[in-house]
């Protein structure tokens, strides 16, 4: 699942989400959510995999949606 909102970005894979906000202060980071469901400990400097995995298939996601057609009640916004 991937998601974009006011700039802030996020995915989730798996066992893992990933968060970026536009906001350094508002945190952010890899969390394994099997074992960290309140995502205290962010994983991006022990698992950089993992971390690179996750943000090429949200890139991947973005161009898409970013080249998508409008559909539904949005196509004329």
């Amino acid at each position: 699942m991937f998601w974009e909102h006011s700039g802030d970005e996020a995915a989730r894979i798996g066992r893992y989400k990933w968060v970026h906000h536009l906001d350094p202060a508002d945190g952010g980071g890899l969390f394994d959510l099997q074992s960290d469901i309140g995502e205290r400990h962010d994983l991006s400097a022990e698992q950089p995999q993992v971390l690179a995995d996750i943000r090429a298939r949200y890139a991947a996601w973005k161009n898409e949606m970013d080249h998508a057609d409008p559909r539904g009640p949005f196509e004329d916004y």
